[in-house]
């Protein structure tokens, strides 16, 4: 049996971790794999210690060992530096401790000390990258250029790739990027978009019935949008959008889930005109709950800025939308979604931000709702392509060629 540590800068309590480590780790840990999973924990979160130990608790149960350590955000470069190498440190006595034979980083930062415990003790390494994450940053405008920090961490990021047994990755278009790049990947990649736990992530009309009630908007027709505005997200083309659709669609109604300041996106969405009535913003709303709120609302929508390194990007909010039977509106240029969304008629892909298009979009959008199959179609395509237990499959393959080789 494999002995795998499961490194990750993005923390257990987050929902990333609860969506996207977890789940995965459980399904794997029931398939034969033993799991120590190391994390980077917020201060916000650590307060929660209901949360941790429901956590620890379920974590155990399945036999994973897990270790958090706090995670630091500023100075921002100086609080990184300090977390890899407390990561080096603890991962060092881990690999000691549990007689640990791989390395399994969760994107860069969980590489960098992965790549530096598997040259200390010739372990195998699983460079899982999510996504070009330095591309990411500049992108994103976290980084103001491509200066010093970038080309230190595309330097790295070939050194990931070299020094990989298998590489994963969320999208078929990254794959693409990564075999025509000037040096050759010798590891095998494997292509793992977002997946969701399609038993939980399911539409319910009671769910639907009583979120709408409480909430006050049981006979609006009401967009979603779930998760962070930052960076990427083109928060003012999704309220356009949004707008232009008032004038089609009677009764529309705009629900944000977001871990942001709700007062930061409030001033946001009624700069734009929008009155108190005609939208809501939950903070923080549980993961365990997203079924609810995504079954209470009509359509979901999402505009992510189409820029080089969101080809590799597969949002798991698409995933989750799928699940419950929520069609979706979203731009073209994000991964792989152009194809999935028109192959499968579960949405409609914008092309440019004109008030034309929109215009177009919505009147294409609302047919594709009336189609009474739309539902089903999105419940199949989760099944098809980003059931849970798809991915479990796919990392399960990735560690019996491990153990074989």
């Amino acid at each position: 049996m494999i002995n795998s540590l499961f490194i990750s800068y993005d923390g257990a309590t987050d929902s990333i971790g609860q969506s996207q480590i977890i789940p995965y780790l459980n399904g794997l840990s029931k398939n034969g794999i033993s799991f120590t999973l190391l994390t980077f924990e917020k201060k916000e979160c650590l307060i929660d210690k209901e949360k941790i130990s429901l956590i620890k608790s379920e974590l155990k149960k399945n036999g994973i060992r897990w270790i958090y350590l706090k995670y630091h955000k500023k100075p921002t470069i100086i609080s990184t530096f300090f977390d890899i190498i407390n990561g080096i440190f603890v991962s060092i006595w881990l690999v000691h401790k549990y007689k640990i034979d791989c390395i399994h980083a969760r994107s860069y930062v969980a590489a960098f000390i992965g790549v530096i415990l598997k040259r200390l003790f010739r372990l195998k390494f699983v460079f899982d990258m999510r996504g070009f994450w330095a591309d990411e940053r500049v992108e994103g405008r976290i980084w103001k250029t491509k200066g010093t920090i970038y080309k230190i961490t595309k330097f790295l990021e070939k050194r990931f790739f070299l020094n990989s047994n298998e590489i994963v990755i969320l999208t078929y278009k990254a794959k693409e990027i990564i075999d025509m790049l000037e040096y050759k990947v010798k590891a095998n990649i494997n292509v793992i978009p977002c997946m969701v736990d399609t038993d939980r992530f399911r539409f319910n009309m009671k769910d639907r019935q009583n979120i709408r009630n409480k909430y006050g908007f049981s006979s609006r027709f009401v967009f979603l949008y779930s998760g962070s505005l930052e960076y990427w997200y083109m928060k003012d083309k999704m309220l356009d959008f949004f707008l232009v659709a008032r004038e089609v669609v009677e009764n529309c109604y705009f629900l944000i889930l977001s871990t942001m300041d709700k007062k930061y996106i409030k001033s946001i969405v009624t700069s734009k005109g929008i009155n108190g009535s005609d939208f809501l913003i939950l903070e923080r709303v549980p993961y365990e709950d997203m079924p609810k709120f995504i079954s209470a609302s009509d359509t979901g929508i999402f505009f992510i800025t189409p820029v080089f390194s969101k080809k590799a990007s597969s949002p798991t909010k698409f995933a989750e939308y799928m699940s419950c039977g929520l069609p979706v509106i979203t731009n073209s240029g994000i991964g792989d979604l152009d194809e999935i969304v028109l192959n499968y008629k579960v949405g409609t892909i914008v092309n440019d931000f004109s008030r034309k298009e929109y215009e177009n979009k919505i009147e294409e959008h609302m047919k594709l709702i009336k189609n009474g199959d739309t539902k089903e179609r999105c419940v199949k395509l989760a099944n098809d392509m980003f059931a849970l237990y798809r991915g479990v499959d796919c990392y399960t393959k990735i560690y019996k060629r491990l153990e074989r080789n």
